[in-house]
């Protein structure tokens, strides 16, 4: 594990969280990104448009974000492409 504050950052006031894609539509259903909470469902996506849909109506309909993961790579260049995202709304 690695502090991603401590990587090189060449705007180090900004890191963009990135859904992963691939052309393969094999590694493509590998990547899962989801939203929501127990009591209004959560959604779970392997299409990265469909859960920025997702998150914006929950985010308005439900409430702000409580807590964010995100698994991946950071690229070095203030994007940390991830594989895997798990927004909670309350």
């Amino acid at each position: 594990d690695q502090d991603i504050t401590k990587l090189p950052n060449p705007n180090p006031n900004l890191l963009v969280i990135v859904p992963a894609t691939s052309a393969d539509p094999t590694v493509q259903k590998s990547y899962e990104f989801s939203v929501g909470n127990v009591p209004n469902g959560i959604y779970v996506y392997t299409d990265p448009a469909a859960f920025a849909t997702r998150v914006q109506y929950n985010i308005g309909a439900i409430g702000p974000t409580s807590k964010l993961v995100a698994t991946g790579k950071y690229d070095g260049a203030g994007n940390f492409v991830a594989t895997n995202i798990e927004i909670a709304v309350h």
